[in-house]
């Protein structure tokens, strides 16, 4: 359920809107909407040293040990903030050095991958030379060059390589060559070497300097999120407008929590007005979970999607519909298990974290377990060498090879037809008595007359006469109903995209037949593993170790395969195809109020 809003507007004395903040954000209740764009020095200075502070400790982080736990902040004393900031000096210092003691490496190493091929001498000599008037230039050739030195020069071979010659040449006056030269380098192969080794040595120092800090994650984890806090403060300071000596500011709040915001006004002698909310305004959603529907947050939470504030929440057909297409998708018994058992025990693991995930993770893998055990499915293996117990379990309509496909197919476009059914429904009960209604049920007969349609373009099945009856009778209605006769004219598109519309809508329905192809390819990749370990053997010694590699490699890829299939077509079928019905944009913004605790 999304909860409904009041938008509030609180004025204070101009020189009160500090300590304003402190107890509204106290209180915790108000989602704010910024009155002016969010703006000072100040509050840049808090962006620029939060990103410092952050920067700092994922650097550091890189040179955390993988098996060490993560990190928690410490608490939020002046002492420990202290440190976090005197952390980040230290470490911010020993970085530059690194960075620049890096740069300087790259360069020394690239100086000396070029003067190796020319051998170990002092560059002083050259320079020395040329001034007594002795000219000694380098240069490299392509291997197949015409190496004939200019007049007056004497040349030297120094190295011969597969693609490459280097070579020396020497002259007692000016000279040119048409071939790359090789600028006299600062130092020596020596040198360069020395300084190599120095540096790696100093890098060495800094790395340990650095890894001594990591201890201290924790306070940099304290300093950000009191930098955070000191963010969020300012930038609701800085979105306030002003009056004469009178500021204010605006935003939304749950309805039943007005009173609250009316009580703290009251105490503390600050205007409130509060009112309901306009379409134009941007209303932030808050979504009231019922337990039982809970579960469903943990994946709307992870693909991070919000409907809008006048939009509806789907999060129970989510929950459901979602759970029959995973069981669909991964239709296999073994798997469910499988997850069932991983879900309980990284539960006994975390016991501490969220309930709702594990809940959600747990009804999944139940639903996965009961589609496997009436299909007979259970780690692709075939039906005829299960235990008799089992064979018995599965449902024939579902299992007889010679209907069993084309039943599935059937029962993908039924729940096809169901979930969209349901999407305009409820769009008419929300519509009546808005004649527009009419347009919504004229849908729902459409619906399924293309259930109908695609029995028979898919399966040949015969498609009754009435359907058609049913589908014209639908199209009047949703000609005669979409749009209000006033409205023709600013909404004529609509009439004119309506052939694509119901074209679209076929398509939809169709689409569902993923549930049974996906589910397919799951059993079939399965199987096709397990057919290979058993040709492999697991008689002998040296073989059964390689037959049970393969099994699991094979049903972990295909367990992998799952999760991107859930991800591709699970999401899909509610996020899109039944979103799109139900006329659902996913255009919403979180409800985040402004306080000291983290929503």
């Amino acid at each position: 359920m999304i909860v409904k809003m009041k938008k509030i507007t609180l004025l204070c004395m101009e020189q009160d809107r500090d300590s304003t903040l402190a107890k509204l954000r106290d209180l915790g209740v108000m989602h704010l909407d910024p009155v002016n764009a969010p703006e000072s020095d100040d509050l840049d200075a808090a962006i620029a040293e939060g990103n410092v502070v952050e920067e700092t400790r994922c650097q550091l982080e890189l040179l955390t040990p993988k098996a060490a736990k993560p990190d928690a902040p410490c608490p939020p004393t002046p002492e420990n903030i202290a440190k976090g900031r005197q952390i980040v000096e230290a470490a911010q210092e020993l970085l530059s050095r690194r960075k620049a003691l890096s740069d300087d490496l790259e360069n020394s190493r690239k100086e000396l991958a070029a003067l190796v091929p020319y051998g170990n001498f002092n560059p002083d000599t050259i320079r020395t030379l040329a001034e007594k008037g002795i000219i000694v230039k380098l240069y490299q050739l392509p291997a197949n060059s015409d190496i004939t030195p200019p007049e007056n020069t004497q040349l030297t071979v120094l190295r011969r390589e597969k693609t490459t010659i280097y070579v020396a040449l020497v002259a007692e006056q000016k000279f040119s060559w048409d071939h790359s030269e090789f600028a006299t380098p600062e130092h020596s192969l020596a040198e360069l070497e020395d300084a190599i080794d120095d540096a790696e040595k100093k890098m060495a120092t800094i790395e340990g300097g650095l890894k001594e800090l990591v201890s201290s994650i924790p306070s940099l984890l304290t300093l950000e999120n009191e930098i955070e806090k000191t963010r969020t403060f300012l930038t609701a300071r800085s979105g306030m407008g002003t009056t004469k000596n009178i500021a204010y500011l605006q935003g939304f709040c749950p309805v039943d929590t007005t009173k609250r915001l009316q009580h703290c006004a009251t105490n503390h002698g600050w205007g409130l007005l509060v009112e309901d909310p306009s379409d134009e305004d941007a209303v932030p959603t808050l979504i009231k979970y019922p337990r039982w529907v809970k579960p469903i947050k943990a994946l709307i939470d992870m693909i991070n999607i919000v409907p809008g504030y006048h939009e509806a929440d789907i999060s129970a057909v989510f929950l459901l519909f979602f759970s029959i297409f995973f069981a669909m998708l991964i239709g296999d018994a073994g798997y469910g298990a499988l997850f069932l058992l991983l879900t309980v025990l990284l539960r006994r693991k975390l016991p501490s974290a969220p309930f709702y995930p594990f809940a959600l993770f747990g009804v999944l893998s139940l639903c996965t377990i009961g589609w496997g055990v009436i299909t007979g499915n259970y780690f692709g293996i075939e039906a005829n060498v299960l235990p008799v117990m089992l064979q018995n379990l599965r449902l024939n309509w579902l299992t007889d090879p010679d209907v069993s496909q084309n039943n599935i197919m059937k029962l993908c476009f039924f729940i096809g037809a169901l979930h969209l059914t349901i999407a305009h429904i409820w769009n008419a009960v929300a519509l009546y008595p808005n004649k527009k209604f009419i347009a919504q049920l004229g849908w729902t007969g459409l619906i399924w007359t293309m259930f109908y349609g695609a029995r028979t373009m898919v399966l040949s099945e015969t498609l009754p006469n009435w359907t058609m009856i049913v589908g014209a009778i639908g199209m009047v209605a949703v000609i005669a109903f979409m749009t209000a006769p006033k409205d023709f004219k600013k909404d004529w598109i609509s009439h004119a995209m309506l052939p694509l519309t119901v074209i679209g809508s076929f398509v939809d329905v169709i689409s569902y037949i993923r549930l049974f192809a996906v589910g397919m390819a799951t059993f079939y990749v399965a199987k096709s593993f397990n057919d290979m370990a058993i040709g492999v053997g697991f008689t002998k010694i040296w073989t059964a170790p390689l037959a049970a590699l393969i099994l699991l490699f094979g049903h972990g890829l295909n367990i992998l395969l799952c999760a991107l299939g859930i991800l591709v077509h699970g999401v899909r079928l509610n996020t899109l195809e039944f979103s799109t019905h139900k006329e659902l944009e996913w255009a919403g913004s979180a409800y985040k109020p402004f306080s000291n605790k983290k929503v």
